[in-house]
């Protein structure tokens, strides 16, 4: 079966030409938070979903009051999380775990970052 794992963990390049190459956009801003400047970062792509669906955006954010690049390594950290949690079944599973099959009924397995 196939595995989940994560893309380059952390900050700068690495990190956001990884999940470029996995087709992901990625979306910086700046804004308030608390009252204090605050960076927020967003990875988002249109996934095609199960067998039968229309699929839906598959995005995470992070945000920091530091600078983007981390702003970005916490969107990227989210981004794996919820990856493993949709591909694998739990968000505390391990890079590498492997992918289950969806919840529809159908046994549909998943193609990562594409369904």
């Amino acid at each position: 079966m196939a595995a989940v794992t994560d893309l380059v963990a952390g900050s700068g390049v690495g990190g956001v030409q990884e999940a470029a190459g996995a087709n992901y956009a990625l979306q910086t801003w700046t804004g308030l938070e608390a009252g204090n400047v605050a960076f927020f970062a967003r990875f988002f792509k249109k996934l095609a979903g199960a067998t039968g669906t229309t699929g839906a955006v598959f995005e995470a954010t992070g945000m920091s009051t530091v600078d983007s690049a981390t702003a970005q390594a916490n969107a990227l950290a989210s981004l794996n999380a919820k990856r493993r949690h949709r591909y694998a079944g739990s968000p505390g599973a391990a890079s590498g775990a492997t992918v289950v099959n969806f919840s529809d009924g159908l046994s549909t397995v998943p193609t990562v970052d594409v369904t």
